[in-house]
């Protein structure tokens, strides 16, 4: 490679690195949870869910569906960031950063094998149980299979809006709120299967798969003008991301020490859906060069870490009930949100990644439930989510405090088959503040210096999810 292409290729590199952008999320159900109960009651389910909600917080929770039963979900995510610094450029509008989004669910579950209840002739498990539409005891059937022990459940999810109107055009010395606002163009879906091995222990299995559409991202590096004369006509890089599926698979265990005790052990496998993307671009300058330069790009634009977690749901009275849940979640595997080149063989642009630190972090989240009637349920929680993004001081500024989450809800049956559920969480992010270290900026050229803009800079957030749940029998 001749000298001067190769300095040419070092800076392109360089800026190319500070410009690629941000693409990542993390999945809404791990910070709002799923399911209009259990997000009214601070996201907790590991032990007390049923129905497909399961399929997210514990699959095994799908032995607690006795009729073939559904529910449809709207809700909506709403960011309200603010985000100050020292620079005079940087003018982030954070609000229009974050915006709105809604999404439409629609899952079912229900036993493998049914029976007409004699009074209300509505389809219940073979086991033995309480109908839970007329109340009428039920016993085990006479004669039993081993899949009368078995249920299923499937859920589907998918915007209901245009998204958040966020462009991938981002840039990692910018202060972003990098893992939040970014689920504009995803369809998620989850399938799952559980048995019932004793009265008092069931196990499950589910699968959750994650589909991110595809993106067009262009960056301009302003160092290198064109050779058409004009000052303000620099060189484009044109990405061509393509997203892959990510999935993963969810174990669950539930125990029923006591009648009014349940004790739920869940696990979740890391979902990471990774981009690879090949871009060349023809590099010409004013100032004397002339160069082909192709570019391999990675992002995880799809993330979920590992988890797990140890749930209990106690009911105290004919009344009241209460849940909490303690999750263990592996974000130290995350590479961090931002895009970053890869070698591809001789003569192509690379830069080492940059480890983005993170670290794991336990959550725990609590719940109540107050019946008031047999019409009427409230409901109410916290939960506390360490942040797992490390202190920002360097090339990376990923916004991403510890917040606070409150919920409430309630629900309204309408008749025997039907139900409404309404929910409401508000996360406060604490504020972050950073002012960047300048001895961890490598010069572009030996001799020269890099200064960040913005310098400085705070942040503060309030997240809100609001939403309803349709439930039905059929």
């Amino acid at each position: 490679m001749k000298p001067k292409n190769a300095v040419s290729l070092c800076i392109v590199t360089f800026l190319l690195t500070l410009s690629l952008p941000s693409t990542a999320f993390s999945q809404e159900s791990d910070l709002y949870g799923t399911g209009g109960r259990e997000r009214g009651m601070g996201a907790t389910g590991i032990a007390g869910v049923s129905g497909h909600s399961a399929l997210y917080y514990n699959p095994a929770g799908l032995t607690r569906t006795w009729t073939f039963n559904g529910r449809v979900d709207i809700s909506g995510i709403f960011g309200s960031p603010s985000i100050s610094s020292s620079s005079s450029t940087f003018n982030k509008d954070a609000e229009d950063e974050i915006g709105a989004s809604a999404f439409l669910g629609i899952g079912l579950a229900s036993p493998i094998s049914m029976d007409e209840c004699p009074k209300c002739q509505k389809d219940n498990a073979m086991i033995a149980h309480t109908c839970p539409i007329c109340g009428t005891e039920l016993k085990a059937a006479k004669e039993s299979v081993w899949y009368d022990s078995l249920y299923w459940g499937m859920w589907l999810e998918f915007p209901a809006t245009s998204g958040t109107g966020v462009e991938i055009s981002s840039n990692q010395m910018l202060p972003e709120w990098a893992q939040y606002g970014r689920s504009s163009n995803r369809l998620a879906a989850a399938v799952g299967v559980a048995y019932r091995i004793t009265d008092w222990i069931s196990a499950g299995v589910s699968a959750n798969l994650v589909y991110l559409s595809n993106g067009k991202i262009t960056n301009r590096i302003v160092t290198f003008p064109d050779n058409s004369g004009n000052p303000n006509n620099f060189s484009n890089i044109n990405i061509d991301q393509g997203v892959e599926f990510s999935g993963s698979v969810n174990l669950g265990f539930l125990f029923s020490p006591m009648e009014n005790l349940d004790v739920g052990l869940a696990f979740r496998s890391e979902r990471a859906g990774q981009t690879n993307s090949d871009s060349s671009t023809d590099l010409t300058s004013s100032v004397g060069f002339n160069t082909t330069t192709t570019f391999e790009i990675r992002s995880t634009p799809v993330f979920s870490p590992t988890q797990i977690g140890l749930g209990i749901h106690w009911d105290i009275t004919e009344s009241w009930a209460v849940a909490f849940d303690l999750v263990w979640m592996n974000w130290s595997a995350y590479e961090g949100p931002y895009s970053f080149l890869t070698a591809a063989g001789a003569g192509v642009a690379s830069m080492p990644h940059t480890d983005a630190d993170y670290r794991d972090i336990v959550v725990p989240r609590i719940g109540a439930e107050y019946v008031i009637n047999e019409t009427w349920q409230i409901r109410g929680g916290y939960s506390y989510r360490p942040s797992p993004a490390p202190e920002q001081d360097g090339l990376m500024n990923i916004i991403d405090s510890s917040s606070h989450m409150f919920s409430f809800g309630g629900s309204y049956k309408i008749n025997e088959t039907l139900s409404l559920d309404g929910f409401f969480q508000v996360h406060f992010f604490e504020e972050q503040s950073t002012t960047e270290d300048l001895s961890k900026f490598p010069p572009m050229l030996p001799g020269t210096t890099f200064t960040p803009d913005p310098e400085s800079w705070s942040a503060s957030a309030t997240f809100i999810l609001l939403g309803f749940s349709f439930n039905f029998v059929l």
